[in-house]
């Protein structure tokens, strides 16, 4: 079958958090506590004043049911290339979230528009090129001194690669080294002031007493996700 430059996910919108929780089942997590984890990453770095805050490849809008809680007072808007996933989180009923499907191309907003831009396991689904095409239009949307957040998967962890090869809405992604994303946001202009690594221990209930290490272990490589923050 021919690679499309982007996954849509309209096959999946409708049980997506079962499939994912089904194939992370061994982590000790379910598919929601991986969204509220970002968020909460977001928020550790974020003031409490009101945001303009674009959640970009949305889906079924959980993280942006997290948003809203962790960011109270800001306008939020999630768009994604599956119109299925759109009908999902429009469903969700949250209040001042404005949910929208776009052409993947062309964020539908004009020059400085968001004080916030989160990009959550998205490009690894989009081809290399693309990639580049949505990180220059995050930084077009993004205000002066503007923060965007990418999470994405660490190639480096055995674990997650197993999870992505048997995971069947991952069958077409390409994971990429943190060291890539930063060159592509260096490339579009960006200042890239943070890379951490995370979730390195199970949630198991074996391992609650080495959880507390999570905090110290950022800078080591083999965390099975990772997070950037840029500023433009």
């Amino acid at each position: 079958m021919e690679k499309k430059d982007r996954d849509n996910f309209d096959d999946f919108a409708r049980d997506y958090r079962q499939q994912h929780a089904e194939n992370i089942r061994i982590t000790g997590a379910d598919s929601y506590h991986f969204a509220r984890a970002k968020v909460l990453q977001v928020r550790r770095l974020e003031s409490g004043t009101p945001l303009s805050i674009l959640d970009l490849g949305c889906g079924d809008g959980v993280v942006d049911l997290y948003l809203r809680e962790a960011f109270p007072s800001s306008a939020i808007t999630g768009i994604d290339v599956s119109d299925k996933s759109i009908q999902v989180a429009r469903g969700l009923g949250l209040e001042r979230v404005d949910f929208r499907v776009y052409n993947g191309n062309d964020i539908p907003f004009g020059p400085q528009s968001f004080d916030l831009v989160f990009l959550g396991g998205v490009l690894h689904h989009v081809e290399g090129s693309q990639q580049l095409r949505i990180l220059q239009e995050i930084y077009r949307v993004l205000k002066s001194q503007g923060r965007l957040y990418v999470f994405e998967h660490n190639p480096y962890n055995p674990a997650t690669r197993y999870l992505v090869k048997t995971c069947v809405f991952d069958r077409h992604a390409r994971l990429l080294r943190a060291s890539r994303v930063r060159r592509m946001l260096s490339d579009c202009g960006f200042g890239v002031r943070i890379t951490r690594y995370t979730s390195f221990i199970p949630l198991q209930p074996f391992f609650n007493f080495l959880r507390k290490l999570e905090d110290h272990l950022g800078w080591l490589p083999m965390g099975a996700q990772y997070f950037i923050q840029a500023v433009k």
